[in-house]
C-alpha cells in the first residue's frame, strides 16, 4: 500500500528521518546503508559510504591548498548575522558544473570546508565568470577533469591530483577498516544549517542572473520539498539530465540524498542509445528532463522508440518550464503505466508547486484512489491530477504553504488571479547586492514570485504567467500561457512563444512567435482557423511569426526577452509604428 499523506509514519515523507543539512543525511545514508548505490556518472559510480568518505578526503586535501590561496575558510558566514548581503561573504568559489562524480565531491567537500559553493555552467563566457565573482566575491575557481574554465582575475586551483590522492585515501580507509571511524568524525565537524551553503545564479530569463544566497537549511528544505509529495521513493536510482548548475537537477538530488535514494549524472545532451545503457547500468527507474528534451526524444524516436526506451521508468520528473495539457495527455497515453511529476519552483524558492499524473489513473472518471493506494486521515484532495486538472501548474507542495495576494497583499478569493507566494525554510536568504529587489521579493520565509495565477476549487494552482509577460492590451489582461498551451495543441507546431509585443494603439498586443514540426504542412491560415473555436478573439494573437527555432537561454528555456527584442527590431513593427505614428 502506497500512502500520499506525508503525515503518515508510512509513506515515503514520513518514513525519512529529520535531518538539519543535506551532508548529515549524507552521513546517515552512508552509515546505515554503505553500499547501496549514493551517486554515479557514466564512467563510474560510488556507494554512500565510498561517496562520503571521498567528500572527507577530498575535504582534507582541499583544506590546506584553499588556505594557501589566502581564501577566508570559517569565515563569520551565518544566515543570522546582519551582512549576509554583502560581497564581503568571505570564501566563497567558483565551481564549473561537470555531470559527474567529482562535481558533487568537490561541492560537499567545499561545504565541509566552511567555504560557499558558486555553481556555474562549465560552457560559461570569461565575462559570465567575472560578473559572477564580482556578485559573489568569489577569487578562486576549481578545475579538474573535464572543466577548464578560466577568467581573467581569478586563481585557478587545478584538482585533478588532489581528487586522485583523495581515492587512494579512501582505499587505505577502505583496506585498514577506518571507514566508521572516519565517518564518525565528519558526522561531528558538519556545517550548521545556518552558514550560508551556496550561490546559485538564476537562468536570467527575465533579464540579468541575479546571485541566490542559500543556507544549509534553506536548500535540504528545497529537498524536502520534494520529498513531501510522496512519489519519490528509497529505492528510486534516478538519472538527471538537467543542467547540474540548476535548481532543477540540484532540487533532485537533495531530494535523493534525503530518501537515500541513487542519483545518476548524465549531460543534457546525448545519444538515445546512450541513455538507454545507462539505464540498464545502473537499472535506473526515475529520470528527470526538462519539456523540450521530453519532446525531442519523441520527435526523434517516435512513439515506439519513445516507449521501449522509457518504459523501464517507474518515474519521469519534468521541470524548469511548463509542459502543455496535450503534451501531457500523450506521453501518459504513451507510457501509461509511468508517473509523470511536473514541477515548479525557482532558484529563488524551491519545489513549490507539484502535478503528478499518470495514464492509468487518467482514465479513471472519479475522484477516489485507484487501488493500492491510501491517503491517511490528513490527506486532502487525490494523489493523481485528472484530465481536467492536466492544464493546472498542480497543487502545492505538502510542507510549502502558498498564498494568493492582490496589489495590496490581501489574500483574494478562488478563482481571483493573483501574484503567487511561498512560505517556508526553502525561502533565500536575498540576492547579492540588489537590497531593492531582496526587499520587494521575500520577507521572513516568505517569496514573493513574479507568477501570476489562481486557486480553483480543488486547491490547484493555474498560473497565467509572469506578472510581467500577462500582457495588459487595452485594459483587458491576456495569459500568454493560456495562448502557447492552446496553439500547442494544434497538430503540426513544435515549439510556440507568445509574448506582449508593443503597439502605437493598444500598448501591448499578444504576438505569436513559433516553430513547425518536421514535414508539417501547417499554414497560418489553418493555424487561425484551429484556434477560432479554441481561444475568444480578444485572447487570439493578432501578429504570427514562425521561426526556424526560437531563442534558449542557458537551460533551455525560450528567451522571452530576446523574442520581445526581435519583435522591436522586426520590419512588421516598424511598419505599423510608422502607419500609427
Amino acid at each position: 500500500m502506497i500512502s500520499f499523506d506525508h503525515n503518515d509514519p508510512s509513506s515515503a515523507y514520513g518514513a525519512c528521518p529529520r535531518f538539519t543539512t543535506l551532508l548529515e543525511a549524507l552521513v546517515h545514508q552512508a552509515q546505515t546503508k554503505p553500499q547501496a548505490l549514493g551517486l554515479a556518472d557514466k564512467e563510474r559510480g560510488l556507494s554512500f559510504e565510498q561517496w562520503a568518505l571521498r567528500i572527507a578526503a577530498t575535504a582534507h586535501e582541499l583544506k590546506p591548498k584553499l588556505e594557501t590561496m589566502e581564501v577566508k575558510l570559517g569565515a563569520n558566514t551565518k544566515a543570522a548575522q546582519p551582512q549576509p548581503l554583502q560581497l564581503t561573504l568571505g570564501a566563497a568559489v567558483l565551481l564549473p558544473a561537470i555531470p559527474s562524480v567529482d562535481y558533487l565531491s568537490l561541492y560537499y567537500a567545499l561545504c565541509l570546508c566552511h567555504v560557499i559553493v558558486v555553481p556555474c555552467d562549465k560552457n560559461s563566457t570569461e565575462d559570465t565568470l567575472r560578473y559572477y565573482a564580482e556578485q559573489s566575491g568569489a577569487q578562486v575557481i576549481l578545475n579538474y577533469p573535464d572543466a577548464h574554465l578560466r577568467a581573467a582575475g581569478l586563481a585557478v586551483l587545478d584538482c585533478t591530483e588532489l581528487l586522485q590522492r583523495a581515492d587512494s585515501q579512501l582505499t587505505a580507509w577502505d583496506n585498514s577498516g577506518q571507514s566508521a571511524e572516519v565517518l564518525e568524525k565528519l558526522d561531528s565537524s558538519l556545517p550548521s544549517p545556518e552558514e550560508f551553503e551556496s550561490i546559485y545564479f538564476t537562468s536570467g530569463t527575465t533579464g540579468k542572473s541575479k546571485a541566490v544566497l542559500l543556507t544549509h537549511a534553506n536548500t535540504l528544505q528545497g529537498g524536502l520539498n520534494s520529498v513531501s509529495t510522496c512519489a519519490k521513493f528509497s529505492s528510486d536510482i534516478e538519472i538527471l539530465t538537467t543542467p547540474i548548475f540548476h535548481a532543477q537537477a540540484a532540487s533532485s538530488f537533495r531530494a535523493n540524498l534525503i530518501l537515500g535514494a541513487a542519483s545518476v549524472l548524465f549531460p543534457s545532451f546525448y545519444r538515445p542509445e546512450e541513455l538507454k545503457a545507462l539505464i540498464d547500468r545502473y537499472q535506473c527507474n526515475a529520470i528527470n528532463l526538462v519539456p523540450a528534451t521530453l519532446k525531442l526524444l519523441l520527435e526523434s524516436l517516435g512513439e515506439l522508440g519513445f516507449c521501449e526506451l522509457l518504459k523501464p521508468l517507474r518515474l519521469i520528473e519534468v521541470g524548469t518550464a511548463p509542459t502543455d495539457p496535450t503534451s501531457k495527455s500523450r506521453y501518459s497515453a504513451l507510457l501509461p503505466h509511468t508517473w509523470f511529476l511536473y514541477n515548479y519552483g525557482a532558484t529563488e524558492c524551491s519545489r513549490t508547486v507539484f502535478n503528478l499524473v499518470c495514464g492509468d489513473y487518467l482514465e479513471r472518471t472519479e475522484r477516489a484512489a485507484p487501488e493500492g493506494f491510501a491517503y491517511g486521515p490528513n490527506f486532502k484532495g487525490q494523489c493523481f491530477a485528472t484530465h481536467a486538472e492536466l492544464s493546472a501548474l498542480g497543487r502545492p507542495v505538502p510542507v510549502c504553504n502558498a498564498l494568493v495576494l492582490d496589489d495590496h497583499g490581501q489574500p483574494v478569493p478562488t478563482g481571483t488571479p493573483g501574484r503567487l507566494v511561498f512560505e517556508g525554510d526553502m525561502v533565500m536568504q536575498g540576492y547579492l547586492n540588489n537590497p531593492e529587489l531582496t526587499a520587494t521579493t521575500i520577507a521572513p520565509k516568505r517569496y514573493y514570485s513574479s507568477d501570476c495565477g489562481y486557486f480553483d476549487e480543488f486547491s490547484f494552482i493555474h498560473i497565467l504567467g509572469r506578472i510581467d509577460d500577462v500582457i495588459n492590451m487595452g485594459g483587458e489582461k491576456i495569459s500568454p500561457q493560456e495562448i502557447e498551451d492552446t496553439v500547442l495543441s494544434v497538430p503540426g507546431i513544435k515549439e510556440c512563444c507568445c509574448i506582449g509585443g508593443e503597439d502605437a494603439l493598444l500598448g501591448v498586443i499578444p504576438v505569436l512567435y513559433y516553430t513547425k514540426s518536421s514535414g508539417s504542412e501547417l499554414t497560418e491560415s489553418a493555424l487561425k482557423q484551429a484556434l477560432r473555436s479554441k481561444l475568444n478573439r480578444t485572447h487570439r494573437p493578432k501578429i504570427y511569426i514562425e521561426q526556424e527555432s526560437l531563442p534558449k537561454n542557458r537551460v533551455g528555456k525560450v528567451d522571452r526577452n530576446a523574442l520581445k527584442q526581435l519583435w522591436r527590431e522586426s520590419a512588421i513593427y516598424q511598419t505599423m509604428k510608422a502607419s500609427q505614428a
